[in-house]
């Protein structure tokens, strides 16, 4: 790995991606030269828990209830919860990195390896750039030699060249939303109905951070201009729209669609030794014709 962080990568002429080896992330994605996401500088960017864009979240992703699992214990934040593996996260450590061109296009390894309850991991991110089209897939994986709670996601955070997420319209085939305990708490999903019934598109004009059960992993999201087409084969979705106050922008600056296996945060989310867990989303991209 070199002394850089920051990678730009085209496979394909109208897409852009920028990654970052701290944390495997992305930290932009440009669409026909116009961002993609939300981005800070790049300083700010790496700052420990100053922003929160674009990074592999694991091993843990989401709120447990007391900050326990079975014999696991997880650093207490925001009160009771553990969020986002708290200490334990990756999202400001450095991936190695190694790119190859295939035909399909290119494709970016990141893997960090580590001691982590009483086991030893291994974490990959695997970013493939396609060449016959503006679109990448991301997989997210995980083994340990020891039990070990899992539940991998990346918190891409998409603005699809907007100023405010409240401009930008949500589709999914979905019909359960989770439902939460005080303080965040993952409890049951629930049937989704009003502002959570994504069915038929909605504008992002509220403040979410609710997990989506999907019905085959298909989402989409477009703005005026440009949209989005996803693919997870994960079975849900956590959709985080920022309250605007918590960035004093003024407006709610992006969204982030953070697929993940585990949503209720049971015993479920324990992966067993020698087990690997995998994650992929895959994004695609193209510019409206219309405003309909």
């Amino acid at each position: 790995m070199n002394d850089t962080t920051f990678h730009t990568y085209r496979a394909h002429p109208d897409l852009a991606l920028t990654l970052c080896d701290l944390g495997a992330s992305i930290y932009g994605c440009k669409f026909q030269g116009v961002e993609m996401t939300y981005t800070t500088d790049e300083t700010t960017f790496a700052l420990p828990n100053k922003e929160f864009f674009g990074q592999f979240v694991g091993p843990v992703a989401g709120r447990i209830k007391n900050g326990k699992l079975r014999e696991f214990t997880f650093a207490q934040n925001e009160g009771t919860n553990a969020h986002h593996s708290s200490q334990y996260r990756w999202c400001w450590l450095p991936f190695e990195r190694t790119v190859e061109e295939t035909p399909e296009g290119i494709v970016v390894r990141f893997i960090r390896r580590g001691e982590l309850f009483g086991g030893k991991f291994e974490a990959t991110a695997t970013y493939t750039l396609y060449r016959n089209r503006p679109a990448f897939r991301v997989c997210l994986g995980f083994v340990s030699t020891a039990d070990c709670p899992c539940n991998l996601t990346c918190h891409a955070y998409w603005s699809l060249g907007e100023e405010d997420a409240a401009n930008i319209f949500v589709k999914m085939p979905t019909t359960h939303v989770m439902s939460y305990e005080a303080g965040g708490i993952p409890a049951k999903y629930v049937k989704s109905s009003g502002i959570y019934d994504f069915t038929k598109g909605r504008k992002l004009d509220q403040p979410y951070d609710h997990a989506i059960l999907l019905k085959e992993g298909e989402m989409e999201a477009w703005g005026e201009r440009f949209g989005m087409k996803l693919h997870s084969d994960a079975n849900a979705a956590q959709l985080y729209v920022d309250v605007p106050s918590k960035q004093r922008l003024g407006h709610s600056a992006g969204f982030a669609f953070e697929c993940e296996r585990h949503t209720t945060m049971d015993e479920s989310m324990i992966l067993p030794a020698g087990v690997k867990e995998e994650t992929t989303i895959e994004y695609e991209f193209y510019r409206r014709e219309s405003n309909d």
